[in-house]
Formats: C-alpha cells, sequence, structure tokens
C-alpha cells in the first residue's frame, strides 16, 4: 500500500537531514516540472549492445545516461556496474538522464546498425 503520509515524512527528513540532496532534486527538477528520468531496459535478444561493455559502448560519452545499475537474469543486482560489465541477453538496465538523454539511450539498445 502507498502512503502519501510515508512518502511526505521522508520527503519532509530529507529535507531537515540533507539539504543539499534536496537542493539537487529542485535543480534537476527545474523547480517544479522532472527533467531527471529513471528508466529501466531490458535488453532483448538481437539487441546490438548485447555482449558489449559499458565502456565499449561509451554509453555516458554517446547519450547522456549513467547506468546506475543491471539486473541480471537471475535476479541479482550490480547496483555500481563496471564500465568493463559485458551486457547480456535479458539484462535490466536501470538509468538515469533527460528525456532527450533516455530517448538516446532507447535508440542506441534498439538501432539495428548498433548506434554506429
Amino acid at each position: 500500500m502507498v502512503s502519501p503520509y510515508a512518502i511526505g515524512g521522508r520527503e519532509m527528513a530529507t529535507l531537515m537531514m540533507k539539504p543539499m540532496v534536496s537542493d539537487y532534486l529542485e535543480v534537476v527538477t527545474g523547480g517544479g516540472e522532472l527533467e531527471l528520468r529513471i528508466e529501466q531496459f531490458r535488453l532483448a535478444a538481437g539487441s546490438p549492445v548485447i555482449g558489449k561493455s559499458i565502456e565499449e559502448l561509451q554509453i555516458r560519452q554517446r547519450t547522456g545516461t549513467s547506468v546506475l545499475a543491471i539486473r541480471k537474469p537471475g535476479g541479482t543486482f550490480d547496483t555500481n556496474p563496471d564500465p568493463g560489465t559485458l551486457l547480456e541477453e535479458n539484462d535490466v538496465l536501470i538509468t538515469a538522464g533527460t528525456p532527450e538523454e533516455i530517448s538516446s539511450l532507447e535508440s542506441m539498445i534498439n538501432d539495428a546498425a548498433g548506434g554506429s
């Protein structure tokens, strides 16, 4: 069950205990509309990124998104993936970026040409 009181309480605690985090969130939300998105992408068979590393793909440099975590098909999470981590079929990438950056990553993941 989602409790708005619990959510509001956590937000108030963050404001008090971690003011710089709150300031950062205010900046990335543009003072209202959220600019930073957290998204997930499942790597389907045939994706051109499968078998390549985060570093090799230059995900951050080419799309602007950050890979926050990778959920492996067995259910384990790599919460701070090394740049050398190879991406595998059915991995789920947890990413952060602006809507434009997320769109760019989605194109890279789905592009038949491999985003080259």
